[in-house]
């Protein structure tokens, strides 16, 4: 990602790649700062997934029988990674040569908080939750998640839509409208990855919340 911001801006006219460098670096250096804030995420995350799975197989249960797995991958398409790393990117290009420091400083801290709540679910992933396509018991793990199929938990759609919609809505929204616009993309973007059976309920719930760490916590 961050190469990439190199190679875009390095390309074009204006090469500022030294601000670059130390918009990065000046942000990076606070998350690590911060680091207590993804810690308290990841804690609450799981906390959460773990009480509202005991609603997890009634979620199932509705997502089945509304039948309405086409509807779900729509709805998550927001938080998909080929539309939202684009979205950064671009967002942030856009902010440093248009010299828009406001909508720069947003898209880079959406950035960056992307990116460290990203590894931090990855990480979580090898606990093995197999996903809800592939069996009706919501507590059924195999250790190491690997494979798509036993990496349920919890889901990364959740949390980069929450990463990233969250973080604008937060630091560019002047208005109600605009708040509630972005602030509603990652339960649509959750919901999604339940009516598509890719995910239980508790998954999206602790995604959401670890997404969301720098910004709440």
């Amino acid at each position: 990602m961050i190469l990439l911001i190199f190679f875009l801006l390095s390309s074009s006219e204006i090469n500022h790649l030294d601000s670059v460098k130390e918009d990065i670096s000046s942000e990076f250096r606070l998350k690590i700062q911060e680091a207590n804030k993804m810690f308290s995420g990841v804690v609450i995350g799981i906390s959460a997934g773990i009480i509202s799975s005991l609603i997890d197989d009634e979620l199932k249960e509705l997502s089945d029988k509304m039948r309405a797995k086409e509807l779900g991958k729509i709805m998550s398409l927001p938080g998909d990674g080929l539309i939202i790393t684009p979205l950064v990117l671009g967002g942030y290009i856009y902010g440093f040569i248009s010299e828009n420091q406001k909508l720069k400083n947003a898209f880079l801290k959406s950035m960056s908080n992307l990116l460290f709540s990203t590894i931090a679910v990855q990480i979580l992933k090898f606990s093995g939750r197999k996903r809800p396509s592939e069996t009706d018991f919501q507590y059924d793990f195999s250790f190491p998640g690997i494979k798509s199929r036993f990496r349920s938990f919890p889901s990364g759609h959740a949390q980069a839509s929450s990463a990233v919609y969250f973080t604008l809505g937060k630091h560019l929204c002047e208005n109600k409208l605009c708040s509630i616009i972005l602030f509603s993309v990652p339960p649509i973007v959750s919901f999604g990855r339940i009516l598509g059976n890719n995910h239980w309920f508790s998954d999206t719930i602790s995604g959401m919340i670890i997404g969301v760490s720098f910004e709440l916590f």
